[in-house]
């Protein structure tokens, strides 16, 4: 399993849950906002880590190909 493939099943769905929670502790009124700002914050930092992560596999993936003489469409028959 890729860095990137797992960061997307375990550790998105973690920071999912933690906005969730924030979110059902203040709307309960046993928290102010901050925490729930904080676990938001921390998601999308996550999202953008996976994102990068991805980004990263997919152009290695690609200078792999070039290097390796891939189909690129022009020996294409």
């Amino acid at each position: 399993m890729t860095t990137a493939r797992r960061a997307r099943t375990e550790l998105l769905p973690l920071h999912e849950e933690r906005v969730r929670l924030a979110r059902v502790v203040y709307e309960a009124g046993q928290s102010d906002v901050t925490p729930l700002r904080f676990a938001e914050l921390d998601l999308l930092k996550a999202q953008l880590k996976v994102t990068r992560l991805e980004q990263r596999t997919a152009l290695a993936i690609i200078a792999l190909d070039r290097a390796t003489g891939g189909a690129d469409g022009r020996n294409a028959q």
